[in-house]
């Protein structure tokens, strides 16, 4: 039976500098650690790598790579995914006005994206919003589940995905019905195996479902 499995997974602690590698020194930790669990859950499968174009993802797959690579896992395959990116700012100076606001408050940028009006409906001059950037990684989700059906009967591959937490929050929120922001490091893993589709995240685990094509969503079978 074929198997595959996504690792979606939030970069590092950045310093957001652009500079790579871009990650404090608890972001590196992160890194290691997650490289670490990845570590003991590989077992005879290929394995690619996805990355975001973001300095600070390419730095936690660096980490990802050496780790990985001490324990003899090597990479098929490498690739930066522009859809994985970080969440498109239209206008810059308007955004940086919010961090700085929010910022002030003690309000994390996480929050401020999952809370702020000007993140809602389908789309605005200022910055990339939510449903935007769920039909974004729903249309990701779809090129996983063509990538799952072209593969041959008894492969096992697992593609490791290092992406931004507005990337992996859609799906948390409809599998799990929980609106978080997962944080630096975490890791959501989906499993594609005879036809049904399993999501993890931190404790939680979901039944099974199928992903439609047509409607892009997952639903419960």
């Amino acid at each position: 039976m074929k198997k595959l499995i996504v690792n979606l997974i939030r970069h590092g602690e950045s310093s957001y500098k652009g500079i790579f590698p871009d990650l404090t020194e608890e972001g590196k930790k992160q890194a290691r650690r997650i490289a670490v669990e990845l570590k003991n859950s590989i077992s005879n499968e290929k394995v690619i790598i996805w990355m975001s174009p973001a300095q600070r993802a390419k730095g936690t797959v660096g980490i990802i790579l050496r780790e990985l690579g001490k324990n003899g896992i090597g990479i098929l395959k490498r690739s930066t995914i522009p859809s994985l990116r970080a969440i498109k700012v239209y206008d810059k100076e308007f955004v940086f006005g919010l961090w700085t606001k929010a910022m002030a408050r003690g309000e994390s940028p996480d929050e401020l994206y999952l809370n702020h009006e000007v993140f809602d409906g389908e789309k605005n001059d200022k910055v990339e919003t939510r449903k935007q950037i769920e039909r974004r990684m729903y249309r990701l989700i779809n090129s996983l589940n063509l990538f799952f059906k072209g593969m041959f009967q008894g492969e096992r591959i697992r593609i490791i995905c290092i992406t931004h937490f507005e990337m992996i929050n859609p799906i948390i929120t409809q599998i799990f019905r929980e609106i978080v922001a997962p944080t630096p490091g975490e890791n959501l893993e989906i499993s594609f195996y005879n036809g049904t589709v399993q999501f993890s995240f931190r404790e939680m685990k979901s039944g099974n479902y199928r992903f439609s094509p047509r409607v892009r969503r997952f639903y419960a079978v």
